[in-house]
């Protein structure tokens, strides 16, 4: 009779304060990597459709992180056997299951219920990490993630007293925007206990690489019932600049740098970095001529701040 098979047992995390400083780093460069694209995708929707431009995502990443994975030296040999499978499970499931739900959800959403469903990223990833990979909820994560979705809630109660009655309207596409939080939920950490030793460079490439033919024949099914198509006329050279940069820093870059995160810090923290991206949206977006409204500001403050609790919690070994 064969013993149990015991479940794989978590990524080792980040022990001494210069790798624990150095994860918390860039898991706020990945938020800010990712809090860029809430204005800057606004902008490239005025050319670009929305399963246009999520294909044109990684029809632009996939070069861009496969020559950063050749000069890292690590985009070769190309897995095989089990290690395919479970990059066509996280390219699919993962990657593509985010961008076509989260596509699908924007587009059948009101704009500020969506935004809330948005506060919820950081209690789905510790959902998903204490409860689907059994990992033990750090200490002071409840409060700061508590903190955080306070700090988000206030960020979009501007905007929901705005629509005129003050009632976000539900639409339907909330519920799919809840499935691609949970999509990237699980490829967040399902990718660090398949891969628990493969380089957040080489993790990355591979994910993209696997993930870009389904988001082609999302595309392709869009193109044939009409609501997909290329821009008629070449967009203007700024516009593709634009594109190359986003999609450089978001999809490629982020992606490495969250990676590097979760494997040192683990699920239940690295969520809490999830309540960054709309702050640091909010920030760019005053370049656009946007003034935040004191709610906002007030809301903001407890984000950063759950996240910075959480940093000298651990820094300082829990006494903070």
């Amino acid at each position: 009779m064969r013993p149990p098979v015991s479940p794989p047992e978590p990524p080792p995390l980040a022990e001494t304060p210069a790798a624990t400083g150095a994860a918390h780093a860039r898991a706020v460069l990945a938020m800010a990597a990712w809090g860029q694209t809430i204005p800057l995708y606004a902008l490239l929707l005025g050319t670009f459709d929305a399963l246009t431009l999520s294909m044109l995502r990684y029809v632009v990443g996939v070069p861009l992180i496969a020559a950063l994975a050749l000069a890292w030296r690590v985009l070769w040999p190309v897995p095989l056997g089990r290690d395919a499978l479970r990059l066509v499970a996280l390219g699919s499931l993962g990657m593509a299951g985010l961008v076509t739900l989260s596509t699908l959800g924007l587009s059948l959403s009101d704009p500020v219920t969506a935004v809330f469903v948005a506060a919820a990223s950081p209690l789905i990833h510790t959902v998903m990490a204490v409860v689907v990979f059994r990992e033990r909820m750090a200490p002071g994560a409840a409060a700061a993630l508590a903190l955080a979705t306070a700090g988000l809630l206030l960020i979009t109660l501007d905007g929901a007293l705005a629509t005129g009655d003050g009632r976000p309207g539900f639409r339907g596409g909330e519920v799919l925007l809840l499935g691609a939080s949970s999509c990237w939920a699980w490829y967040s950490m399902q990718a660090r206990r398949w891969f628990p030793k493969t380089s957040d460079v080489r993790l990355t490439a591979w994910s993209m690489i696997v993930c870009l033919p389904f988001l082609v024949a999302l595309w392709g099914l869009g193109w044939a019932a009409g609501v997909a198509a290329l821009p008629a006329e070449r967009p203007p050279v700024g516009t593709l600049l634009l594109l190359v940069w986003v999609v450089g820093t978001s999809a490629c870059v982020g992606v490495v740098l969250w990676h590097g995160a979760v494997g040192a810090l683990g699920g239940s923290v690295s969520a809490i970095y999830l309540a960054l991206p709309p702050m640091f949206g909010l920030l760019l977006g005053l370049a656009f001529g946007f003034t935040p409204s004191p709610l906002q500001l007030a809301g903001g403050a407890l984000v950063v701040g759950a996240a910075l609790r959480m940093y000298l919690r651990r820094a300082l070994g829990g006494t903070a």
